[in-house]
């Protein structure tokens, strides 16, 4: 796990261990408390910045960087290829963050320099972090239309059926005559010309391409910067004939000037053959918000989407005396706490079977956690037959957090004789053994959260509070998208994914409780108070869980 391999990881653990050996002589324990203090919150600190930026992609981009950096006095032709490559990737994901690339490249060469780096390694890595954007063109489709008059005096180039289809840069480029095949592909396909038999065949063209330069860090920007035009010259165009039947379509084709090919991108999900809907109560400011919810769902502006997904919450608020806004506002990120506190089960399962399935697991510990092959129908007609896979998330957090002294209360509470339960716990401890070193830390930290109080209340706190800070900044973006001038479509991308995320757990909560949606809001946070106050009364009692993961998010 490269992660536990972080140097502030290591720093902050190594200062960890050395305080849990003197944990049974207090005077000693506070006398080192003391002399280290200053070092163990700098530690602490830099653990946890490690640990919230340690996304997967820039952890190992950055990893990657530092193995580059670390000890060297100069670099050879091979490493400079390779830094050059590793600082445009990371430059590019830095812009597509919303972040200015020159703050962050000055910024990092700050740290680079603090790291006791040799100058000129510190000097030409910075070169490289200069990174100045690069040249491309972009081909957009406007569809339903064929010509648009005055587009010439815009930013864009219509591309014209009846003369040679082609990229606007100099002949001599000797790498062009590839792409421009590549753009003569993408234009026949969109105009409709490209399943004719016959090439002398009179056609009707169904949309016409439009050509913008763009300067961008990577293909993406530039895709964003041109979609961001032509979706503003549409925005004209219906507006002039009173319609909304113009559109632009999301699939460009992108290509970077003295690059030899051209490359299409498009954001479309996979095709999912079966689908199943929601289950929610019916009432117009429900279906509002859904509509709202797909409209942020499917927006390609980060802006946009927390501006919808805003809209959206506000109607499922409807319906009390309260504001919508408010309400939402003050009970959401209730909802966001009992999800993130149910998810530590699910990510538990996933832990242990992601790498060889549930059938890896021991069949002790599957007879203990395995839900009841059968359970009564819905309409109390006979049974039905269940998976047998599927696990009891109350029985599988019972035997984490057992700790193999009270097998009688881990027996009731997963219906199984106290023999079964102590061979469970015994083979359970030698499974855990073989897991990768990621799955065993992770299983252990929730099992440490859920056993104790202390860090079990914290957690729920942290994410309500969180979450409450996530809803405060999409109310924040929702009156400045909507009272103020647009901003770029990379503009607050990181909040759109957490305000999609907010979302995805309402959606998932409220259907559970039934009724209306709004007093479903409030009955959620008032759950939340009764499993903090099952967890203050548990005492001493770690082994026994202090709520009901199946129910945590029902009625």
């Amino acid at each position: 796990m490269k992660i536990m391999q972080d140097p502030a990881i290591v720093s902050f653990l190594n200062l960890a261990k050395d305080a849990i050996i003197r944990e049974n002589n207090k005077g000693v324990l506070l006398a080192f408390l003391k002399t280290n203090r200053t070092a163990l919150t700098e530690a602490a600190a830099k653990a946890a910045k490690v640990c919230e930026h340690g996304l997967a992609y820039l952890s190992a981009l950055t990893s990657s960087m530092a193995g580059l950096l670390e000890s060297q006095e100069k670099f050879t032709r091979g490493q400079q290829t390779r830094v050059s490559s590793l600082s445009r990737e990371l430059v590019a994901a830095v812009a597509n963050q919303g972040r200015t690339p020159e703050l962050f490249a000055a910024s990092v060469q700050e740290i680079v320099e603090r790291c006791g780096t040799a100058t000129a390694v510190a000097t030409e890595f910075r070169a490289y972090m200069d990174v100045a954007p690069r040249n491309f063109q972009v081909a957009v489709v406007v569809d339903a239309t064929v010509r648009t008059l005055g587009i010439d005096t815009q930013i864009f180039r219509r591309i014209d059926p009846k003369e040679s289809v082609g990229w606007s840069a100099p002949t001599s480029a000797s790498k062009r005559p590839t792409a421009d095949m590549d753009l003569t592909r993408f234009c026949l396909r969109h105009w409709g010309m490209d399943g004719s038999a016959d090439t002398t065949a009179k056609h009707g063209l169904q949309s016409q391409i439009l050509i913008m330069k763009a300067r961008a860090w990577d293909g993406e920007q530039a895709r964003h910067a041109a979609l961001d035009a032509a979706e503003g010259i549409v925005d004209r165009i219906n507006a002039e004939h009173r319609t909304s039947q113009f559109g632009v379509k999301r699939k460009v084709m992108v290509w970077e000037e003295g690059d030899k090919g051209a490359f299409e991108v498009l954001s479309r999900n996979k095709l999912v053959p079966t689908t199943r809907m929601l289950n929610i109560s019916q009432s117009p400011s429900v279906n509002r918000s859904l509509r709202f919810a797909s409209r942020a769902a499917g927006e390609r502006a980060g802006s946009m989407q927390v501006f919808f997904a805003w809209i959206a919450l506000e109607y499922l608020g409807r319906g009390t005396q309260k504001t919508p806004q408010n309400l939402v506002a003050e009970n959401v990120p209730f909802v966001i706490s009992l999800v993130a506190l149910r998810q530590l089960c699910v990510h538990a399962w996933w832990l242990l079977t992601r790498e060889s399935g549930a059938g890896s697991l021991p069949t002790s510990v599957l007879d203990v956690i395995k839900r009841g092959t059968r359970s009564k129908s819905r309409h109390g007609l006979g049974t039905k037959k269940r998976n047998p896979n599927e696990f009891d998330m109350n029985k599988l957090m019972a035997l984490l957090i057992s700790d193999g002294l009270h097998l009688e209360q881990l027996a009731t509470a997963t219906g199984v004789s106290v023999e079964i339960a102590e061979a469970a716990v015994r083979e359970w401890v030698s499974f855990q053994q073989n897991l990768s070193p990621y799955s065993a830390y992770q299983v252990n930290h929730i099992r440490g959260t859920l056993r104790d109080d202390t860090r079990l209340k914290q957690f729920m706190e942290e994410v309500r509070i969180d979450a409450d800070e996530t809803m405060q900044r999409m109310r924040f973006v929702r009156n400045q998208t909507a009272h103020n001038a647009g901003v770029g479509s990379t503009e607050h991308l990181p909040l759109s994914e957490a305000a999609l995320k907010v979302l995805d757990a309402v959606f998932e909560t409220v259907p559970q409780w039934g009724g209306s949606p709004a007093v479903s809001l409030g009955s959620i946070s008032k759950r939340w108070k009764e499993v903090a106050l099952g967890v203050q009364k548990r005492g001493n009692a770690r082994h026994e869980l202090p709520f009901d993961a199946v129910k945590v998010l029902k009625p």
